[in-house]
Parts: structure tokens; sequence; C-alpha cells
């Protein structure tokens, strides 16, 4: 029988802040829950890739939630990243030393590293990512991003892993 591991990515909580007079500094979450990587089973131990997720953005009506306007924002920047192993229940992070998520958009010439996170094996069920000191706030105002990373294993990979971004 196939065994599927399903991790749920919670992708990121941005921070953004406006201008002094304004005085706007609210932080929230980015719900990414469509979408998903695949980690395919390996006989080896390796860094592998995942596929290109395209996510569409509307900051715009996050911010307005808030009582914002989104040119009225001087940087956004990533607060918190976290990893959780969601099935099957048997199954924890020790065949991951390394995990890495990065964006891009398309007015982006490379990929922009969001943050990263080191396992070195441990059988644990939530990690939680270093996220990057970078100011997302130009690809943020962007209509799509794509979101892609990669995870380096320690042993072969049995099943087939499934990453999901909340």
């Amino acid at each position: 029988m196939k065994k599927t591991l399903l991790i749920a990515l919670l992708i990121p909580v941005f921070s953004f802040f406006g201008c002094p007079d304004d005085l706007l500094d609210v932080t929230f979450g980015m719900n990414m829950a469509d979408v998903t990587f695949k980690l395919s089973p390996s006989a080896t131990a390796g860094t592998y890739p995942f596929s290109e997720k395209t996510v569409n953005i509307d900051l715009q009506k996050e911010i307005n939630k808030h009582g914002g306007d989104i040119d009225k924002i001087k940087e956004a920047r990533v607060n918190s990243m976290t990893i959780t192993l969601i099935t099957p229940d048997t199954t924890d992070f020790s065949a991951i030393d390394m995990a890495s998520i990065f964006i891009q958009t398309p007015s982006m010439k490379d990929p922009t590293l969001l943050g990263t996170v080191t396992n070195n094996g441990a059988a644990v069920k939530v990690l939680t990512m270093i996220p990057e000191d970078v100011d997302l706030i130009a690809p943020l105002k962007e209509e799509s991003m794509i979101v892609t990373g990669s995870v380096t294993t320690n042993k072969e990979v049995k099943q087939e892993v499934i990453m999901k971004a909340l």
C-alpha cells in the first residue's frame, strides 16, 4: 500500500510597516492553502527541488481589512514560517536535514530566499524556519508569485512526500 506524507507549510507571516504618520503596523498570515509540493521517492540521500507553484496575490484586499493603503506601506518582512507534519502519524522529519523556500515574481530576475530550516535528522513533527531579512513589499504588490524550494535528505525517501503551504 502506497503511503503519502502530508506536510503543512505555513508560509509566511508578514509584517507591514507604513509611514510614521500613518502608524500602520500590521501582522497577518498569507494563506497559501492551494500550494502543494511533492517530493518523490529516492534511493539515495541528496538535495531535491520542489516543483514550482504559482500563487495569486491580493495584498490590497488584505491591507484594506486592516484599514491600510498599500501605497503607504514602506516594507514587508517575513516574521515566521513553520513546517508541520500532518500525516501519517507514524512519520516524522528525521529524513530531512534542511529545507529552503523561495519566491519569484514576473518582474524579479532571480528567486528570493524566504527562509531555511536545518533539522539534522531530528525526529520531530514541527520545524521552525529561519526567515531571511528581505523586504518583500515590491513582490507582494504583484498579482502572482512562484513559490519553490528544496529539501536535503539524509537517507532514502521510501514514499512520496507532499508538502502543503497553508
